[in-house]
């Protein structure tokens, strides 16, 4: 009914028939039966797609039921209205890139939401002739996906891994290796999945040493099929030319395309080491440009959405940098944006990063930078999903991202959106789009995902990292093209700013119509809160037996190995779906190790996985108790141990975020040694306004690699406000007189009104008020309560 649908009388792509029923008003539809007789020629297995404008909520429930009832595999979606034409267009343009006028693409998104997120079983088992006719039909269009031509061997290194890619037709024989240059001996890659969308095979080697060089080959039995070199990258960059900035001259934003070259890099410093900017400029604009550096600046302000962006660049490096008081000023909205942060004129925050990776951008690199007090913060779960700052934005980049040994340090003033958080989700080049490695980092403080690698994820690494005190850990559920490692990370108390804490690594869905995605998650470390791995498998229980078609077609196949789940809620949940246990799927979980007691004080401290010589004998401190303005314990002592050689001075700085006036670390500087002590004391005068408290530091030396130690204390004296002062209109609502007298069953609670809450129930009795309003216009009403053992909504 509305313009921007049209007839779907016609066949969008060979195999399958679409047929657009358009019902106009709705109620008068249903009333006269035309909705009965629409239900009544529905089939068993049949996938409708609904697109729901404004009806009421009532009328919704009555078409889903109705519907579900049929037997049909039913999906929806609710654009808000059709003046948002953008994300229907964006949505349907990643199923069917042949669609080109609007009508064309309203077409294909109806087409595209019914395949996309109907339960699995629907099209992957019962159609699968469908699927393989969409997918045909698809996949020369999808060049988003990097695909190599058959034959083909690409090889793509970074620091210490390197991308395989090789065109050719699955094999079991196939033998993929390689070898140190001149080394006699050939190690084997043990995985080397293929994809037959492309009739291509895709892995990584990982662990290799910088600036080397190494041979790969394909062996069938006797026979070499296939073979190449490569070379690793070097940290350490031949300098042509330093640029040292006046910030007293220097006008915002600062734009750079110098080109150096890959044996005379141009690098840019400040004179002085601090570039402030209270403009709404970005600082830095970096377009066009090859192999530059930025070493050592501290980036202050930028009151724009971003501090600094890289677009269409080559070789660009962000080393031993800081960053802090970047982004827009902002306000939550929850008349508009349900608590999401706005600007002060009404504009919605979202993606304000100290580092904007967009578009084109190859082989870009930001290591041993501290990111640190946005000038905003991110809302909470609490109210709707997460918006607001970030530290690094990663927006369709071309290839070889690499992050590595960076500190992402947010806070409860000022927590992030996501650490780093991926544009494109579900596009094929999305995230970190390929050839990537995100090692070494420590990502605390986020209201969502520490790092969400979603996207395209051909070959993308994350292992070595530390990640704490998320909602998510990290998120790899747009899995749209494949392979993914998340190996070898630590993850610590999940849970955002009200505790909500959900998986600690994501995988509710993926590419479900054409390739099946690959992952690897292994030998990683899931302690304290947080629901541990969940495997998602599409919506519902799949409405097939396996042995009526067992095809694994578009299946996921994870690989989660070697994986130690330790804590009570950290678990691996989803291997008794039947989905994941289809024969030839190619998941496996061996290995893993649950319910396993470690204490906090044992959690290894060589994590974040980096070159130092030293680590520290607590990486976590937690169980401090503030009351009647002591806090116990007052001081806590950790101990450096020197730990073999790497790389770093042994010469350190203590630092912690602007709003971590609520402990100090003695010694703030010096020269570690072996067996020196740093004295953790706490400030309860500065511990009040809320219950928890949750901080870091870093021990970090002078070349900006650090060992970071977070800590959580408790002002156990601390009783929220029953009626906490409000400016503008309130009316509190005395729930314990409601006007048509019920008797509500009443419990002592120290949370609620003189230490009385209402106790609900299933049998609970209707309770009405009555309340005043002093002019017309949007009012909330906010009920205030808990649920025993649960995190979501209130108090737990």
């Amino acid at each position: 009914s509305n313009a921007w649908v049209d007839d779907l009388s016609k066949d969008l792509i060979p195999g399958i028939r679409y047929n657009y029923r358009p019902f106009g008003d709705v109620e008068a539809c249903i009333a006269s039966g035309d909705w009965d007789a629409f239900i009544a020629q529905l089939r068993e297995n049949d996938v409708v797609s609904v697109v729901f404008h404004t009806i009421a909520s009532e009328t919704r429930k009555r078409i889903e039921r109705d519907l579900h009832s049929t037997g049909a595999y039913v999906s929806t979606f609710y654009p808000g209205s059709p003046r948002n034409p953008a994300t229907i267009e964006g949505r349907a343009d990643r199923i069917i890139a042949a669609a080109k006028s609007q009508g064309e693409k309203a077409k294909a998104f109806l087409a595209a939401n019914s395949m996309t997120t109907s339960p699995i079983g629907s099209w992957f088992f019962q159609r699968g002739p469908i699927a393989k006719a969409v997918r045909a039909a698809r996949t020369p269009t999808r060049t988003d996906v990097h695909p190599v031509a058959q034959g083909e061997l690409r090889l793509t290194p970074t620091f210490v891994s390197c991308s395989v890619d090789w065109g050719a037709k699955y094999d079991p024989a196939n033998v993929f290796e390689w070898r140190a240059d001149g080394s006699g001996s050939w190690q084997k890659i043990a995985e080397m999945p293929h994809f037959d969308e492309f009739d291509e095979y895709r892995g990584s080697i990982m662990g290799l040493n910088e600036d080397s060089c190494y041979e790969f080959r394909v062996r069938r039995g006797e026979d070499t099929v296939a073979s190449g070199s490569f070379r690793t990258w070097k940290t350490m960059v031949p300098i042509a030319r330093t640029v040292e900035i006046d910030p007293a001259r220097a006008a915002f934003p600062l734009k750079i395309g110098e080109k150096g070259t890959p044996d005379g890099w141009i690098c840019y410093k400040v004179k002085g080491g601090v570039l402030s900017n209270g403009t709404k400029h970005t600082t830095i604009e970096v377009k066009d440009a090859q192999y530059v550096i930025f070493e050592g600046i501290e980036f202050v302000g930028g009151l724009g959405a971003h501090a600094m962006t890289i677009r269409e660049s080559l070789g660009v490096r962000i080393v031993n940098c800081e960053f802090r008081r970047w982004g827009r000023l902002s306000k939550p909205d929850f008349f508009n944006h349900r608590g999401q942060p706005v600007t002060l004129d009404g504009t919605w925050v979202n993606f304000d990063s100290a580092i904007d990776i967009g578009p084109s951008s190859k082989e870009t690199v930001v290591e041993r930078c501290w990111f640190h007090d946005p000038i905003s913060r991110a809302n909470s779960w609490y109210y709707s999903h997460p918006a607001g700052p970030q530290a690094i934005s990663v927006s369709w980049p071309d290839r070889s991202t690499v992050i590595r040994w960076c500190d992402m340090t947010g806070s409860d003033e000022h927590p992030w959106n996501d650490a780093v958080e991926g544009a494109g989700n579900f596009s094929d080049d999305g995230g970190f789009n390929r050839d990537a490695d995100i090692y070494g980092n420590f990502m605390t403080c986020a209201n969502d995902d520490s790092i969400e690698l979603d996207g395209g994820m051909r070959n993308v690494r994350c292992f070595g990292n530390r990640f704490e005190g998320s909602a998510c850990g990290v998120s790899i559920q747009g899995c749209m093209v494949s392979p993914v490692y998340v190996l070898d990370n630590l993850f610590t108390g999940m849970g955002e700013e009200h505790g909500i804490a959900m998986q600690t690594v994501k995988t509710s869905s993926y590419d479900r119509f054409f390739n099946g995605s690959w992952c690897l998650v292994a030998g990683n470390v899931f302690w304290g809160d947080g629901t541990g791995f969940s495997m998602g498998f599409g919506h519902g229980a799949p409405r097939v037996k396996r042995e009526e078609n067992p095809s694994p077609f578009a299946l996921p196949r994870y690989n989660v190995r070697s994986n130690v789940f330790a804590g009570a809620w950290q678990k691996l949940d989803g291997i008794g779906n039947d989905l994941a246990n289809l024969p030839d799927s190619g998941s496996s979980w061996p290995g893993n190790r649950f319910d396993v007691e470690i204490a906090e004080k044992d959690l290894d401290g060589s994590y974040p996985k980096r070159p130092l010589p030293f680590i520290l004998d607590t990486v976590r401190i937690s169980g401090v108790k503030v009351s009647g303005r002591k806090a116990s314990p007052g001081q806590v002592t950790v101990k450096a141990i020197m730990r073999g050689s790497g790389r770093g001075a042994k010469k350190f700085k203590v630092v912690k975020n602007e709003c971590f006036d609520w402990f100090d670390v003695s010694p703030s500087s010096g020269v570690i040694t072996d067996g020196m002590e740093f004295a953790v004391s706490f400030n309860p005068s500065k511990m009040d306004g809320r219950r928890h408290w949750r901080g870091s530091f870093l021990v970090r030396t002078l070349a900006g690699i650090s060992r970071p130690v977070s800590l959580h204390a408790e002002n156990v004296d601390f009783v929220p406000p029953v009626r906490p002062q409000i400016y503008g209109f309130v009316q509190y609502i005395d729930v314990f007189s409601p006007v048509n007298k019920v008797n509500l069953p009443v419990v002592d609670d120290p949370f609620g009104q003189n230490g009385k809450m209402i106790k609900m129930s299933r049998k609970f009795q209707r309770a009405e008020y009555v309340f005043d309003v002093p002019k017309d216009g949007m009012y909330f009403i906010l009920l205030h309560g808990y649920a025993p053992g649960q995190t979501i909504g209130g108090q737990a």
